[in-house]
Parts: structure tokens; sequence; C-alpha cells
């Protein structure tokens, strides 16, 4: 059988309705996502973690920005941070748990950049940096 027909039948067995050509696709699914999708996303975005879920709720902003900021200004003031430098942020209305975040690798940052790293901890974290120390 040349390679072209065994493609071809290949092709037509995943296309039918039965467990089997599920159980392959799914199969095909993940190995195209580990060994495919996910190195060459890393490749082109230049990080480890191209793709970051957001686990936690520590960057969400439950109110309207300005409700926000009035309860939570003085920790950032004290960091020299006002309300006009936070508004030049990017994801000034903070980030929702579940959010899927596409990282690029840059390597330098500033304040007000959303950083995510590795840790010792299970997931990857996720801050804004809001100071720099020598």
């Amino acid at each position: 059988m040349k390679v072209v027909d065994w493609w071809k039948s290949f092709w037509k067995f995943l296309k039918r309705d039965t467990w089997q050509s599920w159980v392959v696709s799914l199969i095909l699914a993940f190995i195209i996502i580990k060994f495919v999708f996910f190195p060459g996303l890393s490749f082109v975005m230049g990080t480890s973690l191209p793709l970051v879920v957001v686990e936690s709720c520590s960057m969400y902003h439950e109110a309207d920005f300005d409700s926000w900021w009035e309860s939570n200004s003085a920790w950032y003031e004290r960091k020299g941070i006002n309300k006009n430098d936070f508004e030049e942020f990017s994801f000034i209305n903070g980030l929702n748990k579940g959010d899927i975040i596409l990282v690029s690798g840059r390597g330098e940052y500033e304040i007000g950049d959303i950083i995510i790293f590795e840790s010792s901890y299970r997931y990857p974290l996720i801050h804004r940096v809001v100071e720099e120390e020598p």
C-alpha cells in the first residue's frame, strides 16, 4: 500500500463515528499539543511558560477601577505609585481567575509590568512589578 493511500484510509478512520476513532483522535491531539504546539509556541515566545492560567484571585479587582483604587491606594502609594502611574499600567482592572495569558519572554522589566515566574510553589506565580530593589 502506498503512503498516500495509507494516509487516506487513516483519515477516513479518524472521521468515523466510533469509539476507536475517538480514542485515536484524542491520543493524536495530545501528542500534537504536547510535542509540537507547546514546544513551537515556547520557541516563538522565547519562554518555557508560553501559556499560563490565572489560578488565584490575587490580581482580581472586584469593583471598578476607581473603587478598587480607593481601597488599595495606600499600599501602592507607599511604593511610590500614584493613581496616574497605575492608570498607565497594562491590565489596570486586574486578572480574573481562569484567564489564560500568552507569555512573551523579555528579560527586562519595568514598574507596572506583569511578570510570571516559576517557584517552589506548585504553579507559576503571577505578580505586578511595583518596586525595584538594588
